[in-house]
């Protein structure tokens, strides 16, 4: 009868140490910073902080800004004046920006040389001197070498809807 207690002990102390360990291991792999919930969605403070400073950079036209976020490997690739050149046709084509507001995130895979980077994409719903409703400023964000960069940056006009097809619930 010991035995039997013995081996039913080792089988409860079994499925609580699988039970543990399905709840402690994904907490010992996310990294400890500040989050908040935005549509169902984790965001890190402090990758937030980055990309509403590129759009602050970008809604005052100060494109300076903008290069200096920029990925160091992004900088290796490409000139400064490729880097802040869609910042002149996203004037030139929606306007410049009034005022931009948080809406989303989501993440992708960008190419870079030969490289493929992990990046967040931030959505600001934006307001332009030539569109003041339905369009989406889009900022990327990127880890590299433990800091957060700037990997990239566009302006998209939703016709149909009025949202992002994400976002559409």
């Amino acid at each position: 009868m010991a035995q039997e207690n013995n081996i039913l002990y080792f089988g409860n102390t079994m499925y609580f140490l699988k039970a543990m360990l399905l709840v402690v291991t994904p907490l010992l792999t996310v990294q400890p910073t500040f989050a908040f919930e935005s549509l169902g969605k984790v965001v890190d403070v402090a990758i937030l902080a980055l990309a509403d400073q590129t759009a602050k950079h970008l809604a005052q036209n100060e494109l300076d800004g903008v290069y200096a976020s920029m990925s160091p490997k992004l900088k290796l690739v490409y000139s400064r004046d490729e880097l802040v050149k869609p910042a002149w046709g996203m004037q030139r084509i929606f306007g410049r920006i009034e005022s931009f507001d948080f809406e989303a995130i989501n993440y992708g895979k960008r190419g870079i040389g030969n490289e493929w980077i992990r990046i967040a994409i931030y959505w600001y719903h934006a307001k332009t001197g030539k569109c003041p409703n339905r369009t989406y400023l889009k900022v990327e964000v990127k880890n590299e070498q433990g800091r957060y960069y700037g990997a990239g940056y566009s302006m998209e006009r939703v016709l149909l809807g009025g949202k992002l097809s994400f976002l559409k619930q």
